[in-house]
């Protein structure tokens, strides 16, 4: 400063910069939800007048955030609850957070990779029978409804649990998936006899022929013997 005669006064001061206040979100963060299968991603918004620097996740294993603030799931995430913490720091290195928690549910059933259909078999085979369903999340159980004649195993094999006696039997087989989703279908199997007409196991023909040649005629006899099949 200096006055009309050129005469100046000199004095010295700090100019001190206080960092601006921590970075604000734009929309506040909250929790979400996802589907088994699903692959997540959830944009996060925040503002400071200094800039954004950076983004950063707590839980790197299964997440990452990009530099726009986009989570992503790393890889497919199980059935479950993740609870997670978010940094935005902007570039002064003021730092803002805020927990957000990602629930991964599976609303879905399982689905068949092969429909059932009916089953015929014969009279006195045993049924053997694997059926084949398909979830993330795999299957937990297997049911039929019928267990005084029929078994499932754990790997969805159906089973017959002793001689079926002839006739229909309507089954209702059940496929569960771990979150407790179902899957069922309904169809017949059909036990037959294999015999046409006659009730029987062996047919035996014995035909003994008498030849009285004196007179030129021939006498034949047949024994048929038959043993019938017990019935069912």
């Amino acid at each position: 400063m200096n006055d009309s005669n050129g005469d100046y006064l000199l004095g010295e001061f700090v100019l001190t910069v206080f960092p601006s206040a921590i970075p604000t979100w734009i929309q506040p963060s909250s929790n979400q939800v996802v589907e088994l299968g699903e692959v997540f991603e959830y944009d996060l918004n925040a503002t400071d007048p200094s800039g954004i620097g950076e983004w950063t996740v707590d839980d790197t294993l299964r997440f990452s955030v990009d530099s726009q603030g986009v989570i992503h799931s790393v890889g497919t995430l199980s059935v479950g609850t993740y609870d997670l913490t978010v940094y935005v720091s902007d570039i002064l290195g003021n730092v803002l957070s805020g927990e957000i928690t990602v629930t991964v549910e599976d609303t879905t059933p399982p689905e068949w990779i092969i429909v059932p259909s009916n089953r015929v078999i014969a009279y006195g085979s045993q049924l053997e029978y694997q059926l084949s369903a398909s979830d993330l999340g795999g299957i937990d159980q297997w049911r039929v409804n019928d267990t005084s004649n029929f078994e499932i195993t754990e790997n969805g094999l159906l089973l017959s649990m002793h001689i079926l006696r002839v006739g229909e039997y309507g089954l209702i087989v059940t496929a569960t998936d771990p979150s407790g989703n179902s899957l069922q279908c309904e169809f017949l199997v059909r036990i037959e006899r294999t015999d046409v007409g006659v009730d029987w196991l062996v047919q035996v023909a014995l035909v003994i022929g008498v030849i009285i040649g004196a007179v030129g005629a021939t006498t034949v006899i047949a024994i048929v013997i038959y043993i019938r099949k017990p019935k069912a």
